[in-house]
């Protein structure tokens, strides 16, 4: 790829002619802690510059490293529903938690305590770092080594390593300013009559909004005659909301009308929703054939889906504060004491569709088990009697009330039970509000101890604290308090049955009431926050010694320098607390499936650690330089295991414009704490109910022949959590590269990389649709895995808490990326007309397989997208940028162009899980989303450098182009990164933005 060597030959081409005669100073390149007088490294690293970062007016880094074309999108601020609120990086499509961040080297921690809450199920975020931390402004460089550096860094490099080196040498006062907005035109028009046809309201015409501001103050000053220097920073970033009802493409949920059942799948799309609908949905819990109150009370065939779309956020609301500071003295050549601190708050919120009353989220009881019906009051007697809810129309008690009809489990009190929905509109969304504040600081000495051996001790502690604050969501309990209403006999007048204090009758059967329909006291009654609290700790002691053989005579004879060694000692304690209030706690909130359970965890790990860099031969007849590297970290775990990680490589240049490269790389990932110790709970699950969509053998094995609704959510439960008998991942890397700088192309430099990183052990889970199928393959009713699907009452897997398939973490999958990278780079001089720099830098997914386990043939995502499948992996894709240094004085001018090549739907692929079929497909012929199309995104920028100010202007996704569609149910399977419509954390889903920065020095 367009790694560090190239970035680095840049540099040296481009240095003056009296550079040669500097003396060199020793780095160390990401990937090792042996230092060296340059910036060659073995295993491939990806450089960008802070110009660079700057030139993209990004003021989230996660925006500038998904563009990459080695990294897949992840939790960013395009998700909303699905969001964390954090910000992650997933290198190779492998995982945030196989990618390991650092800053200035050093590990950055994990990100979201409260991975695993509700909202989102993957436990393995709880170890993801959030780069929310990392102020774009003081960034100097962002390095990008792929594969295994665990023997130089310790777990979780597995996919590889991303370290923000900062600026900590600043001198002066500097204010850097960005400012951004979105501008949009909707010109969708097939969209609007699909909306129309629906009821939804179309769009029209063009939007400014989503600004983006974010403000940085830099202060530094050396002191000690040079020897000394302290840097401060205190920066300000906020993002205003865009809500989807202000683009066409996502201002409702297309639908290709997959439906296996019938066999009659896939149409042109239409503007789907949500059977947890308004007006209320009541569902017959025999047939499953459902009605819906109509605006005089009377129930009929449903009509109304909700369009739970148009609420979402297209970019979430964010306000952070950043501050911190890195500082250094050096007191003589033995000692240099070094210091640096970080904090951030950071504020974000997600807007989605309202809450309200679901399918399968009541508190009615069946022999004693809640079954997730919900309770209505019919009284004793005909029509109209004092038991009975006034809000009833004759026509709603004939057809929930009388026997044999909707109504169900009659009780002596003339109570009976509905499954049914009802959602809130009048409440508005949900606003799920995230809080991250983060503490990190390193306190350390390096130096010499005798020539040639040099010292670095540090001590570096984190401190993680979220809140999930979930507002305006409803109370399972209260909704059902405030259902079960009467007449008072007084007053003439509804009133709670239960009287219990601040309860208002909430009508939810007859809009056209002559009592009224939905109060605003009624809503106050039924909404409910909800409060979800985490803290993680992470605190690391490294200490090790550096060490150049050559002066001690330990080299080869055919080399001219000899063995460098580094062996060091590391320590690391990592703790979690995850707190859930009371809402969670009891289940209450609308649409959680069982109670979820706070917990505290942790483990610690000690580890030692050495490397070895041995030059072979040097400036010998084609071989200028030979050179072998091998690195080795023991690592002993109180979560009861030992790892050994180990990396050899091999860099060979026989002359100077060619170096070859080689490396091989044993890597882990250990279990995080959330993985380990959190409690098993029942929530949503991917996957389906292969009995609901026809399946004759699994509706014999588990629900005696019946067959089983469908869930019209299409979400199924599943008993989910932690395992404290997991063990360490297993991930191999194999590189082998070259890096071309030609002499007789002076500015030019080329690197090609062969990368495959296969993993073993992966931490996954079987999940409902191999279960079932393995349920199917074994024939018998009481076979382990059949006695994994938990069917409630109904026979559903997602009517009530009680239907779930067991769905646990297991050491079970496997993982395998192979890619090459391709990174070009070229500046030259036109004479009078300036010059031109230019790079690429690009990466073709040969493939990316899965193994899920469980005896279940191996396939492969690449070029593809689906439900087994997700975020899409395109193939091929590259970065071009092009700038243009004029003869003007400080004025420069550049273009990128972002390719991402085309994917194709995993429903037809006959080598995926998600394959649907040939009859079904033939049904009606391919969806309207079998294929993402090949997408192009230019971006435009100009730069003036004025004395002590410089300017920057642009316009990305110039052309304001649309995402690509997909049905993000079926085709995006509910999968957390499919939103939306579309893969928002890869696609531009805004259209247009404008941004300006300044940076002005004091």
């Amino acid at each position: 790829m367009a790694g560090m060597a190239a970035h680095s030959q840049q540099a040296r081409a481009a240095a003056p002619a009296d550079a040669e005669a500097a003396p060199l100073q020793e780095v160390v390149v990401t990937g090792s802690r042996i230092t060296t007088p340059n910036l060659d490294a073995i295993s491939p690293v990806t450089a960008v510059t802070s110009e660079e970062i700057k030139q993209t007016g990004v003021t989230k880094i996660e925006d500038l490293i998904n563009s990459l074309p080695q990294v897949t999108a992840d939790q960013g601020s395009g998700l909303s529903m699905n969001s964390t609120g954090v910000a992650t990086i997933n290198l190779r499509g492998l995982g945030p938690q196989r990618t390991l961040v650092l800053i200035n080297g050093r590990r950055l921690m994990g990100g979201d305590p409260n991975a695993g809450a509700p909202s989102v199920t993957n436990l393995g975020y709880g170890s993801a770092a959030d780069v929310n931390q990392v102020p774009v402004a003081l960034v100097d460089r962002v390095d990008v080594l792929t594969g295994g550096a665990a023997s130089t860094y310790g777990a979780d490099a597995v996919a590889g390593v991303v370290n923000f080196i900062m600026n900590d040498h600043f001198e002066g006062v500097r204010l850097d300013a960005n400012a951004g907005i979105y501008n949009h035109s909707n010109h969708e028009g097939w969209i609007n009559p699909l909306l129309v046809k629906e009821g939804f309201p179309g769009v029209t015409g063009s939007n400014w909004d989503g600004q983006n501001k974010d403000l940085t103050l830099i202060m530094g000053h050396n002191f000690a005659d040079g020897a000394g220097n302290f840097e401060g920073y205190l920066g300000y970033r906020r993002v205003s909301p865009i809500t989807a009802d202000h683009r066409d493409h996502a201002a409702c949920v297309v639908d290709n009308n997959l439906d296996i059942s019938s066999g009659a799948s896939f149409a042109p799309y239409v503007c789907g929703g949500s059977s947890n609908s308004a007006p209320s949905v009541i569902y017959n819990q025999t047939t499953f054939k459902s009605v819906q109150v109509d605006p005089n009370g009377n129930l009929i065939p449903k009509y109304q889906l909700y369009n739970y779309a148009a609420s979402h956020y297209l970019q979430r609301i964010d306000e952070r504060y950043t501050a911190g500071f890195f500082g250094h003295l050096k007191f003589n050549d033995h000692v240099e004491a070094y210091t640096e601190f970080m904090f951030m708050d950071d504020d974000t919120r997600g807007n989605y569709a309202a809450a309200g009353m679901f399918l399968g989220s009541g508190f009615a009881t069946l022999n004693g088990l809640r079954d997730g019906n919900w309770n209505l009051n019919c009284g004793t007697g005909g029509f109209g009697n004092a038991g009975m809810n006034p809000f009833l129309t004759q026509n709603e008690y004939t057809t929930l009330c009388s026997p044999g009809s909707l109504g169900t489990n009659p009780a002596a009190n003339g109570d009976v039970q509905l499954l049914m929905a009802r959602r809130n509109v009048e409440g508005g969304p949900r606003e799920d509000e995230y809080t991250h504040t983060t503490w990190r600081g390193v306190f350390g000495a390096r130096g010499e101890i005798v020539p040639d051996w040099n010292y670095d001790a540090s001590f570096t502690f984190g401190k993680t604290r979220s809140t999930d604050f979930h507002n305006n969501d409803t109370s399972s309990s209260r909704m059902q308090d405030a259902m079960l209403a009467i007449l008072d006999p007084t007053t003439g007048q509804p009133v709670c049955r239960s009287h219990n204090s601040g309860c208002v009758p909430w009508n939810i059967f007859n809009p056209a009431s002559a009592y009224g329909a939905v109060t605003p006291g009624a809503l106050n009654y039924i909404s409910v926050p909800a409060l979800v609290q985490g803290q993680s700790e992470e605190d690391i002691f490294t200490s090790f010694v550096s060490g150049d053989l050559t002066h001690a005579g330990v080299k080869l004879p055919t080399a001219d320098d000899g063995l460098k060694v580094v062996v060091g000692l590391e320590y690391r304690r990592e703790t979690i607390q995850f707190r859930p209030d009371e809402e969670f706690i009891s289940a209450d909130l609308s649409g959680i499936g069982s109670p979820t359970v706070g917990y505290d965890a942790g483990y610690h790990v000690w580890e030692g650690f050495t490397e070895l860099r041995l030059p072979l031969a040097s400036n010998l007849p084609f071989v200028k330089k030979l050179d072998f590297e091998t690195g080795y970290r023991y690592s002993s775990y109180t979560s009861g295991f030992d790892t050994n990680t180990f990396k050899f490589g091999l860099e060979w240049q026989p002359i100077s414009d060619v170096r070859l490269r080689a490396s091989y790389n044993r890597a882990v990932r250990v279990p995080n704490a959330a993985e380990l110790f959190k409690p098993t709970y029942v929530a949503l699950d991917s996957g389906a109910d292969a009995c609901a969509l026809g399946n004759a053998a699994l509706c014999n094995l588990t629900n005696g022949g019946v067959a089983a609704p469908p869930s019209p959510a299409g979400q199924y439960n599943g008993q989910i959590g932690g395992n404290v008998n997991l063990k360490p991942e297993v991930g191999k890397t194999t590189n082998v590269g070259l890096v071309f700088t030609p002499t007789f192309v002076p500015g030019f430099n080329a690197t090609l990389d062969y990368t495959d990183i296969k993993m073993t052990n992966v931490i996954t889970s079987y999940g409902p649709n191999l279960i079932q199928a393995n349920c199917v393959a074994s024939g018998s009713p009481t076979s382990s895995w059949c006695e994994m699907i938990h069917r409630d009452p109904n026979g559903t897997l997602w009517a009530s808490p009680q239907g779930y398939t067991v769905d646990p973490l297991l050491n079970i999958g496997g993982l395998e990326n192979k890619s090459i990278d391709l990174g070009l780079a070229y500046r030259f001089d036109l004479g009078g007309w300036g010059r031109i720099r230019s790079r690429l830098d690009g990466t073709y997914l040969l493939n990316l397989k899965i193994n899920p386990g469980g005896g279940v043939a191996e396939y492969d995502c690449s070029a593809r997208f689906g439900p087994d499948c997700t975020p899409v992996t395109p193939k091929w894709r590259h970065r071009l940028t092009a700038d243009w240094d004029t003869p003007v004085t400080g004025f420069s001018a550049g273009a990128t162009w972002r390719f991402f090549g085309k994917a194709n739907n995993t429903l037809l692929d006959p080598t995926n899980p998600d394959y649907v079929g040939a009859k079904v497909i033939a049904a009606n012929g391919p969806p309207p989303d079998a294929t993402i199309p090949t997408i192009s995104y230019l971006d435009l920028r100009v730069s003036y450098t004025w004395e002590k100010i410089t300017l920057r202007l642009g316009v990305n996704n110039v052309l304001d182009k649309d995402p690509p569609l997909i049905d993000t149910i079926n085709s995006g399977g509910n999968q957390p990164f499919a939103e939306s419509n579309t893969f928002p954390s890869l696609y531009d889903t805004a259209g247009r933005y404008v941004f300006a920065n300044a940076t002005i020095d004091f």
